[in-house]
């Protein structure tokens, strides 16, 4: 398993699908570096496809220009297309997504500002559960750390 840590701006606002009782959003992260080349200041930009699972607390701030933090697993997608040539791509599955930049008055990220082209969309706020491999009967949550006693520390 190969860990990995994104900071960057989101390329396009996240989209979202059902998948079993669970909801997933995909988006892009768009990360830009500054290096000075023969030609003088260059800049290149990488773009990573992310999944979150459960994006509830973050989903309607998942929006295009929003700075974020992510950290997750690289996974990689194989796949034969109509020609039988075979494909790959990269990915992240986030488990961690943080909002960067500054917070509202109230506490909550912040949104970017969006220029007003008709009405504004609905809130993507829907309720969901855990993951499928959550729900799984074989799965047993961690204990939280104030359930230990000194006996069980392994040092």
């Amino acid at each position: 398993m190969l860990r990995v840590i994104l900071i960057g701006n989101l390329g396009g606002d996240a989209e979202t699908r059902d998948a079993g009782g669970s909801q997933v959003a995909s988006f892009n992260v768009a990360s830009t570096r500054k290096f000075k080349g023969r030609d003088g200041m260059q800049e290149e930009t990488e773009w990573m496809k992310v999944e979150y699972w459960n994006p509830q607390g973050v989903l309607p701030y998942l929006l295009k220009g929003q700075p974020v933090f992510v950290e997750g697993d690289l996974r990689t997608e194989r796949w034969k297309d109509r020609n039988g040539t075979d494909c790959e791509r990269k990915k992240v599955v986030a488990s961690i997504v943080q909002l960067l930049g500054k917070k509202a008055d109230d506490g909550s990220p912040k949104a970017p500002a969006r220029q007003a082209a008709g009405p504004s969309p609905a809130p993507r706020n829907a309720p969901m559960s855990a993951p499928a491999w959550q729900r799984s009967p074989t799965y047993t949550p961690p204990q939280a750390a104030a359930d230990k006693s000194e006996d069980d520390l392994p040092f």
